[in-house]
């Protein structure tokens, strides 16, 4: 088993977090998973488990959850990673989630736990068509002097602005909004906000879809999935139709996702003090 990376820069556990409907609801799930033979948890991780950073490699783990990771992982619980990242990005900052399953780039890449082969990674390639509207979205952000902000990834295109002022976030929004909106709607594209940016990205395969291939043959009622932004509300309402839970890790309201079985806890560490143990 891989060790916990390490953390140069502490930073507190982010507060609140959204989390199942009542504090019976919450009581019940713990109380079942602590029975189940083979409970599931996905992490989603950037905003979830580390806190966003402007050197994107600089996101590790919140102190104290790669060690209740290791410590969920080293029992009966499937332990899988839903992240935007790519999975050796995310392996590099969490070493202990190679030995774990990955689906990376919002679903489109597959890494099997230990994964070295050929035969155990896969990446769902963008159309034709979509890598054309993402570098025509591209051309245009470098063009109007946005270049270094422009992250780009097999099927998405960010434009981060967390380091920017107010007044330069403004000025990002719209030029990322303008480059965007013309491929909205084309070829399964959709514009879609995160925290600190705005994303051109590919729909065609999602967190969603991620998150309905782990839980396939298995019993979702004792499955839950920690997010926290725009991307993960595709994986909780899988969760939801499937029967299983949701935590939702930010002080800020779902886009999409009807907050039906989510409410605020005291903060997110009540998840960890609470349900690490029947997790593990």
């Amino acid at each position: 088993m891989a060790e916990p990376a390490q953390q140069p820069v502490p930073h507190p556990l982010p507060v609140p977090m959204r989390w199942m409907d009542s504090e019976a609801a919450r009581t019940k799930f713990f109380a079942d998973l602590s029975t189940a033979t083979a409970p599931t948890l996905l992490c989603d991780y950037d905003g979830t488990l580390a806190p966003f950073q402007q050197d994107k490699m600089q996101a590790y783990a919140y102190p104290g959850v790669p060690e209740r990771l290791l410590a969920i992982a080293e029992g009966p619980t499937r332990l899988c990673f839903v992240s935007g990242r790519p999975a050796r990005e995310l392996i590099l900052l969490l070493p202990l989630a190679a030995d774990a399953e990955i689906w990376g780039m919002h679903g489109r890449e597959h890494r099997v736990p230990n994964g070295t082969d050929e035969g155990d990674y896969s990446l769902m390639e963008p159309s034709q068509e979509q890598r054309a509207a993402l570098d025509q979205a591209q051309a245009t952000l470098k063009a109007e002097g946005l270049a270094a902000l422009v992250e780009r990834k097999a099927a998405s295109l960010a434009l981060h602005w967390r380091s920017l002022e107010s007044t330069g976030i403004d000025r990002a929004r719209a030029q990322a909004d303008a480059a965007f909106k013309p491929h909205a709607g084309h070829h399964c594209l959709a514009v879609l906000p995160f925290d600190g940016g705005l994303e051109l990205r590919a729909e065609d395969q999602t967190k969603g879809h991620a998150a309905a291939a782990l839980l396939a043959g298995s019993n979702a009622r004792h499955a839950a999935f920690l997010g926290d932004d725009t991307t993960d509300e595709d994986a909780f309402q899988v969760m939801r139709a499937r029967g299983g839970w949701g935590c939702w890790c930010a002080n800020r309201p779902g886009v999409r996702m009807l907050p039906s079985r989510f409410d605020r806890p005291k903060n997110c560490s009540a998840f960890w003090t609470a349900g690490s143990r029947p997790y593990r």
